[in-house]
């Protein structure tokens, strides 16, 4: 029988919009719970990076940039904040 490939959002039952919707409520959640959350706190606490580690350290450490990381995030946190996503 001849191996099937399913990808990640098959598995997962999730189209990239159910994801950013998932995310934005998430980071309403937490924004809720702490005004003073900022974009970059908030993509470390969703990726469970070390506490202390900054974005940047950790986005070198995934060998991406922390700029990538906050252009495929901010839309979902600015809605969050917006209350529009």
């Amino acid at each position: 029988m001849p191996a099937t490939f399913r990808t990640g959002r098959d598995l997962a039952g999730l189209l990239p919009t159910d994801a950013g919707a998932w995310t934005a409520a998430l980071f309403r959640r937490w924004r809720a719970a702490d005004p003073a959350l900022t974009l970059d706190a908030a993509i470390l606490r969703l990726e469970e990076a070390p506490t202390g580690e900054s974005l940047a350290a950790f986005a070198r450490a995934k060998h991406r940039t922390a700029e990538g990381y906050r252009r495929a995030f901010a839309p979902w946190y600015e809605g969050a904040i917006n209350q529009s996503v």
